[in-house]
């Protein structure tokens, strides 16, 4: 069984700050692959500007479906 999964676009939520979210539905993703793929996209991100993801917060559903992730981060 595949999951669907949709990711929010990077936005700025504050100097040098931005936000990046997941949700998964249907599937057998673990919550820690649905966190894994957001910080990933975050680190992707950091790396397009010649940076590095620097620190990062993480929140979320857990449980069947949907789950949802959302990252917190900064690019140094």
């Amino acid at each position: 069984m595949t999951a669907c999964t949709s990711m929010t676009p990077v936005q700025p939520v504050g100097r040098d700050r931005f936000m990046i979210g997941s949700t998964v539905r249907g599937g057998f993703t673990t919550d820690g692959q649905v966190k894994s793929e957001v910080l990933q996209r975050a680190r992707d991100f950091c790396g397009k500007k010649e940076m590095v993801l620097e620190s990062s917060t993480s929140g979320g559903t857990q449980g069947w479906t949907p789950q949802t992730a959302e990252v917190l981060f900064k690019c140094e």
